[in-house]
């Protein structure tokens, strides 16, 4: 039975999933997200979680792109191929996040209202541009550190 993503919303699409922006779906997944879903996790059955993001619509689809993969240790450097190999030898679950960046909860509200700002326009014009400048600034300034790795912005 499909497992659905949790949401206020009432439409469901099912889940496909790539490992590069450009690239096209690579599994379909036994599940379904809402319209307003932003990511998942999956686990390997070694216990590894890729995670996915940036949702769009495909053709009746929720089309996530992969992001990152994290083990106990911390974020894997696996290429993406080889992700698509252990999820598909190893089996794998639809989990909530237990891995993944190692980001402040303050780094993570500032990037979420960064991304809530520039979800209509992408970051393609000035206003986002300063809003972006000024939100690693302050962060910088207030002594929140983070792995630049750990902050990606779709293309």
């Amino acid at each position: 039975m499909a497992r659905r993503l949790v949401s206020s919303a009432e439409k469901t699409w099912p889940i496909s999933i790539r490992y590069h922006p450009r690239a096209r779906p690579a599994l379909h997944l036994d599940h379904e997200a809402y319209w307003d879903t932003y990511g998942f996790a999956l686990r390997d059955g070694e216990g590894e979680e890729h995670h996915f993001g940036f949702p769009e619509h495909d053709r009746g689809r929720m089309l996530f792109t992969f992001v990152a993969s994290y083990t106990d240790r911390g974020r894997d450097a696996t290429w993406p191929g080889g992700v698509h190999d252990k999820l598909v030898e190893r089996d794998y679950e639809l989990v909530d996040p237990t891995r993944g960046p190692e980001l402040s909860p303050l780094v993570v509200v500032a990037l979420e209202d960064l991304a809530e700002f520039a979800t209509h326009k992408g970051f393609a014009f000035d206003p986002e541009r300063k809003r972006t400048v000024r939100t690693f600034g302050a962060l910088r300034r207030g002594g929140e550190h983070f792995d630049p790795e750990e902050v990606k912005i779709a293309e």
